[in-house]
């Protein structure tokens, strides 16, 4: 007996490189994203077992479990076709988890609460703060006490050239962006603090196609060197993949 496992619809946020103007020719909703028309309200998956005759299948019981991802989904939609919360349920009837998303009159996710209510139950908060190139300049994430804050900055050209992560005012990380002239993303570091290296990344590309990346990540004794050579073949494709590991104390 096999189970049909409905994909899992994951909400996920991204501080870009570069996030320009939503152009509404092209925005897409999330019903849209789904392949779904009309004024949907909401969308219930609900999982089952299934047996395979020849070239069909034919729907058994529905599967009662506790497992992390066989449970039930209900999604809900706003009149212009954005998920506004995602509720989990086990197959009992009791809730797993809920998700709550608020938007801007842009389209643009402003918060998203996520209340898990497993044993106790906890509560996440993400919130974004918005540009006015409409890109992300502030990411704040709280669970109950913890509190962390990400300032990010960006370049003329809009792409992300630096970021900070803050927790009760003192900087716990940094991330530094460079690029070259035709917008390749070349050197990618991470920082503790302000200035202690944690991992520093290079690249070099050739007519757009990375050739070279080298990676040095720092541990608390010695430091991992990483080389990677990229080869391609005429169609841009890669051929061949050279590394080299060095460990450095």
């Amino acid at each position: 007996m096999k189970k049909i496992l409905l994909p899992l619809l994951i909400f996920s946020i991204i501080v870009s490189c570069a996030n320009p103007k939503i152009d509404k020719a092209e925005f897409k909703n999330d019903l849209q994203i789904r392949g779904l028309k009309g004024k949907i309200k909401s969308i219930r998956e609900e999982i089952f077992e299934y047996k395979k005759n020849a070239d069909s299948f034919e729907v058994g019981e529905k599967i009662n479990s506790y497992s992390a991802t066989d449970r039930d989904e209900l999604l809900e939609f706003n009149d212009i076709g954005n998920l506004i919360k995602r509720t989990e349920f086990y197959t009992n009837g009791e809730i797993s988890n809920q998700t709550e998303y608020y938007y801007n009159s842009k389209n643009q996710t402003l918060k998203i609460i996520e209340t898990d209510n497993y044993g106790k139950g906890s509560q996440s908060i993400q919130e974004n703060v918005y540009d006015k190139n409409d890109s992300i300049k502030k990411f704040i994430y709280s669970s109950g006490d913890f509190k962390r804050i990400s300032i990010v900055e960006r370049d003329g050209n809009n792409r992300l050239s630096t970021r900070r992560d803050m927790v009760k005012d003192t900087v716990q990380m940094t991330f530094n962006y460079k690029y070259d002239s035709a917008g390749n993303l070349i050197v990618e570091n991470a920082f503790i603090k302000d200035s202690i290296p944690s991992k520093l990344i290079s690249r070099i590309y050739e007519n757009r196609l990375l050739t070279t990346e080298l990676t040095e990540t720092y541990g608390r004794w010695d430091t991992l060197q990483e080389k990677s050579i990229y080869e391609y073949d005429d169609k841009s494709r890669i051929k061949l993949n050279k590394r080299k590991l060095c460990e450095r104390q």
